[in-house]
């Protein structure tokens, strides 16, 4: 990106962030959900194995970043802003740009507080081999990256349409689907002393395919 994108990308970023920090209703919409999951699924199965609780912070993590990606231009479609934004002398990739990241802190903010449950509901004490924290918040934070690449993408193709809130999911999961197992096969194995630098790698890999795609292809997508 040029410093040019990357400025426009902060404050159309900064932007977002100040009116989320002012409302405070979706990422407390995004953390509720994510706190509940856990202590449900706690209730539900209190003797899940170490694998099953990785499976479900991945799950809870896809779910809750479709939340914020369902809403990731409702502001900008309900109030006609997206036309200005197209008209605006910027380099339209730069919307895209600052939406997923955006989308990348709110998804940072979601996993501080679920994955510490999950940890403490089905991963402290247990008897099975529990994940190496650090390779979890590793495969986390690349993941976000990638999910809010490609998630911020499909929000903006989505966003054009009246059913927005079953199209994005329907374009979403199949693309989040090979970061999420690429993201649980680098939790297993280093929960049984496995290598992870081929896990982690696909995640990276994915990162940069869907981030160079995306930034391509954006500025076709925002003027259909």
């Amino acid at each position: 990106m040029t410093p040019g994108v990357l400025r426009a990308s902060w404050l159309l970023a900064r932007k977002d962030l100040v009116l989320e920090l002012r409302s405070r209703e979706l990422a407390l919409a995004m953390a509720l959900f994510a706190a509940c999951a856990s202590v449900l699924f706690h209730y539900a199965a209190p003797d899940a194995s170490p694998r099953v609780a990785i499976g479900l912070l991945w799950v809870t993590v896809v779910l809750v970043a479709i939340l914020a990606f369902v809403r990731s231009f409702a502001r900008e479609r309900d109030e006609e802003l997206l036309a200005a934004l197209v008209l605006a002398p910027i380099d339209r990739a730069a919307i895209w740009a600052a939406k997923a990241l955006v989308a990348s802190v709110l998804l940072v903010l979601v996993e501080v507080i679920a994955l510490p449950l999950v940890w403490l509901l089905f991963l402290q004490g247990a008897s099975a081999p529990v994940p190496d924290a650090g390779v979890v918040v590793l495969a986390l934070a690349l993941a976000d990256v990638g999910l809010a690449a490609g998630g911020s993408l499909v929000a903006s193709l989505a966003s054009a349409s009246r059913q927005r809130e079953v199209l994005l999911p329907v374009l979403f999961l199949p693309l989040a689907l090979p970061l999420t197992i690429a993201g649980v096969a680098a939790c297993n194995a280093s929960a049984t002393g496995g290598g992870v630098a081929r896990p982690l790698g696909l995640v990276l890999l994915y990162d940069a395919v869907v981030a160079v795609l995306a930034y391509g292809v954006y500025e076709h997508v925002v003027t259909e």
